[in-house]
């Protein structure tokens, strides 16, 4: 499922947390699909029984950065708190598969985040399973 992303300054990125923190607000914001050099999304499927989630960005320009996909969860008994990072590149209309996550797919609930900075700037997207 595709989502809208918040974009931020990576830099200001604790001075905004400080910011809201007290009440405040600063100049980031969502923007729409359109005015994004790039959009992410978590996907998932099934293999062989296990749920598999996967971190995806869609480059509409070249980008190159770093990602943090996150999943935590718990159900059946079981927790899981899982995270993968690295650096990425996609070429202008690329698309570039970021960390896959396999779980157990019996009556669990995760929740996914897939962070990413590229060009100094900061990207989001999430996903409750």
């Amino acid at each position: 499922m595709l989502k809208t992303l918040t974009r931020r300054p990576a830099r200001a990125a604790a001075l905004l947390m400080t910011l809201a923190a007290a009440g405040c607000t600063a100049g980031a914001g969502e923007m729409s699909m359109a005015d994004q050099p790039l959009s992410c999304e978590i996907t998932k499927s099934t293999a062989n029984g296990a749920l598999v989630l996967r971190g995806v960005v869609h480059a509409e320009e070249a980008v190159t950065g770093t990602y943090r996909l996150t999943v935590t969860g718990s159900g059946g008994g079981n927790r899981s708190n899982i995270s993968q990072g690295g650096r990425f590149s996609a070429g202008q209309g690329e698309t570039a598969n970021l960390g896959m996550v396999m779980l157990g797919n019996r009556g669990a609930s995760y929740d996914a985040r897939l962070e990413i900075e590229a060009d100094g700037l900061g990207y989001q997207c999430a996903e409750r399973i």
